[in-house]
């Protein structure tokens, strides 16, 4: 790779942005969510939080006369991402799911109820004082938080790290995939700290279109509680169900997804809409009329279809599917495994990495290590159970690297763990609250450290900001939360979100896994078929060049088919916008219309986020 020069953005100034994060937007974020059932500042499709603190700090700067570099704010953003990471929410859930939800009671292994045989040191019992006291500061607690934390910070924080590491070498460096939405992130960092004029006019104008578009779609609705455009798809199941039922059909709302197709080429929106209209739309059909999607009854949404089919069905084949587009081109082009670690070797000197190949492998190989040896002491449960699941998501992680790199959308195959359990251990409770993440999180460091390279921001410096940011949000998280849940139970009327979207996306499909109402007989032939027809498929279009992308498929098959419909309008968009205004203005100015997009929707979201816990707030209040 060519000689860069990489400098440090971790900087006081830096820090302090950062802080602005952890301190202003994260309880706006635990708000939301408790509120809405939804968080406006990190589950979109774009990470708002950073974006906002990164263009707050970057004004403020300007106006004291010391601008940013483009690598504190690349930090900023980062690191923002983090800052408002509310790791309270995620332990509480488990909480929630034992000792407060009482439909869990309902969900039986031989005849027990769920809530006694869940592990103390996963969540307070049903009978401890807690639930009156409604407080973290309580030794019924500090099991659960030391053990959560603990495998949170293993996987999320180091292994996922190291493992994005590698994959970052092996997509990003050997393979060189364009990574296209890392470009526009590194575009509006390179375009807020460099102010070229006429970039500036264009990220201005679109970013003003997009604002208005989103004060229709989430500031009017979340502020004001008036509805407008659906969020975040137009669902038009209704209208097809009578005359073909199972299937789903809707409109994506987001503007950001409209962005990503935009800078697309056509090729790959055309795969991911291919992927998402054979499995929901065709496929959901076939397994009605087959009986393979029992779920399905008239007026299902699109959302509760998407998440029932991929329950009942589309789980088996995303994993198998997503083994061969994450593998079959490695293992065709086994070079690129090797130009990875040889760059590894020298990537100090030349690009700012912080491990050598030796020390990497080492410290995967160790936190490895760590991980078996806890889970298995607290399971009981064999070792090799988790040392698989520790491969798988490295495997994993290289699937979502090269959805990335490929596409720009990153996905997570689902249910990997629970389908291991299922098959390995059905008898053994104890086993599905284990700390152990299979969530291919080494794609997200690997789209970062891309990021940091079309910045030249040094890894270490973007690493060291995350490690130094992390402990200081999960402690501010629990004191939020703290206050929010002193204010008023969790969930209640003052906080309707929780109960409304918890149970539907966490605790009955969970508790459905638990107790075996997930049939996972007919898994295995499903995992290896579809790896055959993957790998198969990979093959053939490489040898042949045909227009056929794998990883695009596995995509659109993970994603709601509302989405790909929008990413496939985008793409078509972006065509007819090159070819009326010419290709070369085009070229030099695509990324920054799709950053003004992405700018327009975070600052109006920001702000509904804020707004919205301030008119809540003051409803609360006695008087």
């Amino acid at each position: 790779m060519k000689e860069i020069e990489f400098k440090s953005g971790l900087t006081w100034r830096a820090f302090l942005g950062i802080m602005y994060s952890a301190t202003i937007l994260m309880p706006a974020a635990i708000f939301t969510y408790l509120m809405t059932g939804t968080n406006l500042l990190g589950t979109f499709s774009f990470p708002v939080a950073g974006f906002v603190a990164a263009l707050f700090f970057t004004e403020l700067a300007r106006i004291f006369g010391k601008p940013l570099t483009q690598q504190e704010v690349t930090i900023i953003w980062g690191a923002s991402l983090i800052a408002v990471e509310a790791i309270s929410v995620q332990i509480f859930m488990g909480f929630y799911f034992r000792s407060l939800y009482p439909g869990t009671w309902f969900f039986k292994i031989g005849g027990v109820p769920l809530p006694q045989l869940i592990p103390n040191w996963f969540a307070p019992p049903p009978t401890s004082p807690v639930i009156r006291l409604r407080t973290f500061f309580h030794l019924d607690w500090s099991l659960p938080i030391i053990v959560n934390t603990l495998g949170l910070f293993l996987f999320y924080r180091v292994l996922h790290c190291l493992f994005g590491i590698l994959c970052y070498q092996i997509s990003a460096i050997a393979e060189r995939l364009p990574f296209p939405v890392q470009q526009v992130a590194a575009d509006i960092c390179i375009t807020m700290t460099k102010r070229q004029e006429n970039k500036i006019r264009v990220l201005s104008v679109t970013s003003i279109i997009a604002a208005a578009y989103s004060f229709i779609v989430y500031f009017i609705p979340y502020v004001f509680q008036i509805k407008t455009i659906p969020v975040p798809w137009i669902d038009l199941n209704k209208s097809i169900e009578l005359f073909i039922p199972g299937a789903s059909l809707g409109i994506g709302t987001d503007a950001i997804m409209l962005a990503i197709g935009m800078i697309l080429p056509l090729k790959i929106a055309v795969n991911i809409f291919v992927g998402s209209f054979a499995a929901y739309f065709i496929g959901n059909h076939i397994l009605f009329k087959i009986g393979l999607f029992p779920d399905w009854r008239p007026g299902m949404n699109c959302a509760l279809a998407f998440q029932r089919s991929v329950l009942r069905f589309w789980v088996f084949p995303q994993i198998g599917l997503g083994i061969a587009a994450g593998l079959v081109p490695i293992l065709m082009h086994p070079k690129i495994v090797v130009s990875a670690l040889a760059s590894l070797k020298g990537a100090e000197k030349t690009s700012g990495a912080l491990f050598s190949y030796k020390i990497l492998i080492l410290g995967i190989i160790v936190t490895s290590a760590i991980i078996v040896i806890m889970n298995t002491w607290l399971t009981g449960c064999s070792p090799l159970i988790f040392i698989g699941l520790i491969l798988f998501d490295f495997i994993a992680s290289l699937i979502m690297t090269r959805g990335i790199g490929v596409s720009g959308i990153a996905f997570t195959i689902p249910y990997v763990a629970e389908t291991v359990y299922t098959l390995t251990s059905p008898g053994n409770p104890t086993i599905w609250f284990a700390p152990i993440y299979v969530t291919g999180g080494g794609g997200h460091w690997a789209s970062w450290l891309k990021i940091a390279e079309l910045t030249k921001t040094s890894y270490s410096s973007y690493i060291k900001a995350i490690l130094i940011t992390t402990p200081i949000a999960w402690i501010l998280s629990f004191l939020y939360l703290e206050v929010f849940w002193k204010i008023a139970p969790i969930p209640s009327g003052i906080y309707p979100g929780f109960s409304l979207v918890v149970p539907a996306t966490y605790i009955i499909p969970k508790a459905m896994w638990i107790t075996g109402e997930v049939a996972t007989g007919s898994a295995p032939t499903l995992i290896l078929g579809s790896l055959v027809i993957g790998t198969v498929a990979e093959i053939i279009a490489s040898l042949t060049r045909i227009p056929f992308s794998l990883i695009s498929v596995v995509v659109g098959i993970t994603t709601a088919f509302p989405m790909s419909i929008t990413i496939l309008m985008g793409s078509v968009l972006g065509k007819i916008i090159k070819w009326r205004i010419g290709k070369e203005f085009w070229k030099e100015y695509m990324i920054t219309i799709a950053a003004g997009i992405f700018l327009g929707e975070s600052i109006t979201v920001a702000l509904a986020a804020a707004l919205s816990m301030v008119v809540r707030m003051l409803w609360i209040l006695p008087y």
